[in-house]
């Protein structure tokens, strides 16, 4: 059994016990923020509960609720990610991530390419905007380059960009694989900083 915490406006503390309806294994967020573990809530989130504390029986601090992760569902930040981003922005005053600078959707690559990339590679990641001054921009990213490969890894959906920059640092040189007016060019992005 787990209980959440919270305060109403008036700041009256609120209580609500359930349990962990699901646990599972590293996960991002839709804005492509890492969480350590995804932990479901099979409890009622009443306002107010967002950013207070999902106890054990025990008393222990498991995390941090919210509805604002999972498309309105209830879900805990484990302590570990707290913890992490907490550290971060005492260290930096900040949640630094890394980034491309460019804005890509899922393309099918044409039949007559297809021979000249890996084998599995049917869809790739056209470009769409290239940020001015960004990491794309700098390395000779262009408007229409169609991306198939990242680090050594085909890419089909922009998740699998999101996956190559969560274990990245800021600085890292990323490897890209990309088509260009029918030739395969290789090109090297040194990884920026998002500043907003």
């Amino acid at each position: 059994m787990f209980l959440a915490l919270g305060r109403t406006r008036r700041g009256d503390l609120v209580a609500s016990s359930g349990i962990i309806g699901g646990i599972s294994g590293e996960w991002r967020n839709r804005l492509g923020g890492k969480l350590d573990q995804h932990i479901r809530l099979d409890l009622a989130l009443y306002p107010g509960f967002s950013g207070g504390p999902l106890l054990n029986a025990r008393g222990e601090v498991v995390g941090v609720n919210t509805r604002g992760l999972a498309h309105g569902r209830a879900v805990t930040l484990p302590v570990a990610t707290v913890n992490r981003v907490v550290e971060e922005l005492l260290e930096k005053g900040h949640i630094a991530r890394p980034y491309l600078g460019i804005a890509m959707q899922p393309v099918e690559v044409p039949e007559n390419m297809r021979s000249k990339l890996p084998a599995e590679t049917r869809v790739g990641l056209l470009v769409m905007h290239v940020e001015n001054g960004g990491p794309g921009q700098k390395a000779g990213v262009l408007l229409g380059d169609v991306l198939f490969e990242v680090g050594g890894k085909t890419v089909e959906h922009v998740d699998a960009i999101q996956d190559s920059l969560a274990t990245a640092k800021i600085g890292d040189v990323l490897q890209i694989r990309l088509i260009r007016a029918g030739d395969i060019k290789a090109v090297s992005v040194a990884l920026g900083e998002r500043t907003r």
